[in-house]
């Protein structure tokens, strides 16, 4: 039989107790899927029952997170391709394999569901019905999932803003005039989240990497967050906060801002004000706060190497715009973000400009997040110096396979860190790592395990804003650590220091 298009749906529960009893009875057209007996214990799960009208089921994964380990307890391969749904017997093995796992875990974990499904050519409309997953309700498309949240004493506000710049020196913009950019601002607020969690992607942008990246279709747009949409500031006077702020630039042609939202929301948890700056022309899509969407494909056909260093002076100059305004956009949006404590963070070429900015005096510190150095960073001299506290984070191809990366630590004469994670590929350092956690795909990541690496990322990231912005000493941070062993560490020559003993 032909299958027009192969289908795979990836579902995450919420945490739970494991000490919490279900009890599901699940049949379908008269036919008893699971049972009482099968599922009434304590530190139990509910059982699964999955059907589809129009499908043919091909294939069904289940995993259990449990202390940061994805766990497989099971894989369902129907070969007969003559029936869909689980039946009894695949049932009970769902449940004795969860409850094995449960019985040896924390009190909480997260049960993961991957589902491909091939569509009959014959069949017009397709349904899906997914049951007993921890209170997930029936849907006909996928269901939500959340990010993961931040950990924080704070909970994360969000507003955006328009940035009116006149620019004519942008090689992505129509006849090189660009005349606006967009920021983004994650803010901590003492107010708590209301009403269930919203998508945090637009869907212009979801649809795109759906598309490009090779996801299912909605599978990004049905992604979540408990981040509140222009909740209070904190109290304070108008300007002024204990906390610093950190401009942010995406990468080159995406993500854009919101990509990198489980990163900069964490941040923004402990006291941060992150600003990300989007340029149009320079991101898939975009969208203003009064409705206009931009779009561009200028990455996908015609930008070439030779036109990056243009697009990475238009960041910087957008970068450097934005800290001489920020003390009047503060006053406008009457919030008490600090404009004079400054640092700099991006991913790819975001990070390059983020490094870049550190020549303009206003900026304290600055890290790159797997960005090659373009411009004056590039240069094999001494121009190249920031002169402050600098990072480098990133993949393990850039040892060796980045001349940039070669010549620039060579000529810095401040606090300097070179750190490269074993396992991981550019595409690990944005939101994407999450993503593929939930669609595993082995073109958009590495080998390293996708909740291992936001938590190497949040920890490192937020040690070194602590350290050169606010004086506060972290020991990941003074040398190889056991605790984290895949992060490598570098001297300004590339000479490997010895890992950490166990």
């Amino acid at each position: 039989m032909r299958l027009d298009r192969r289908h795979r749906y990836s579902f995450l529960s919420s945490s739970i107790s494991a000490n919490q009893m279900h009890q599901r009875v699940i049949s379908y057209n008269g036919r008893l899927v699971s049972d009482p007996s099968c599922c009434m214990a304590a530190r139990s799960l509910p059982l699964l029952g999955l059907f589809s009208e129009g499908f043919l089921l091909l294939e069904i994964r289940l995993t259990v997170l449990v202390q940061d380990i994805r766990i497989p307890i099971l894989q369902v391969l129907n070969s007969n391709k003559d029936h869909v749904g689980i039946h009894r017997k695949e049932s009970v093995s769902i449940y004795n394999s969860a409850k094995s796992v449960f019985l040896q875990s924390a009190s909480c974990a997260q049960l993961f569901i991957t589902v491909e499904m091939g569509l009959k050519s014959s069949e017009r409309s397709v349904k899906l019905y997914l049951f007993g997953l921890f209170g997930l309700q029936v849907f006909s498309h996928i269901a939500a999932t959340a990010i993961p949240p931040p950990t924080g004493p704070y909970h994360v506000g969000k507003t955006r803003r328009t940035i009116h710049h006149y620019y004519d020196h942008d090689p992505l913009a129509p006849n090189n005039v660009s005349t606006a950019f967009l920021m983004t601002v994650f803010y901590p607020t003492l107010q708590k989240p209301k009403g269930p969690p919203r998508p945090y992607l637009w869907d212009g942008v979801a649809q795109y990497y759906e598309n490009q990246w090779n996801y299912t279709e909605g599978f990004l747009q049905s992604l979540t967050s408990t981040i509140q949409y222009d909740a209070p500031f904190l109290e304070g006077a108008v300007g002024h906060s204990p906390f610093p702020t950190i401009i942010f630039g995406p990468g080159g042609g995406g993500t854009p801002v919101d990509g990198s939202t489980i990163l900069l929301s964490e941040l923004a948890s402990h006291g941060y004000t992150v600003i990300g700056l989007d340029h149009p022309w320079d991101q898939p899509y975009l969208k203003f706060p009064n409705g206009t969407a931009v779009i561009s494909t200028a990455w996908d056909t015609w930008v070439t190497m030779a036109q990056i260093p243009a697009i990475y002076e238009t960041r910087i100059v957008d970068n450097e715009v934005l800290i001489e305004r920020l003390p009047k956009i503060v006053e406008e949006l009457r919030a008490p973000i600090n404009t004079s404590l400054i640092g700099a963070l991006g991913f790819s070429l975001g990070g390059a400009s983020g490094v870049g900015t550190m020549y303009y005096e206003k900026t304290v510190s600055g890290l790159n997040m797997d960005g090659s150095f373009v411009g004056r960073t590039a240069a094999n001299a001494s121009s190249a110096d920031v002169g402050k506290p600098v990072f480098m984070f990133g993949h393990e191809g850039h040892l060796g396979g980045d001349p940039s990366w070669g010549s620039f630590p060579l000529w810095q004469t401040g606090f300097f860190r070179y750190l490269l994670v074993n396992g991981t590929t550019e595409l690990d350092f944005c939101d994407n790592t999450f993503w593929r956690l939930l669609e595993p795909n082995p073109r958009l990541g590495g080998t390293i395990n996708p909740y291992r690496m936001i938590n190497i990322t949040n920890a490192y990231v937020k040690a070194f804003f602590d350290l050169t912005l606010l004086g506060r000493k972290s020991l990941i941070l003074e040398g190889p650590s056991a605790e984290y062993p895949e992060v490598l560490w570098y001297d300004k020559y590339g000479n490997q220091y010895p890992s950490a003993a166990l």
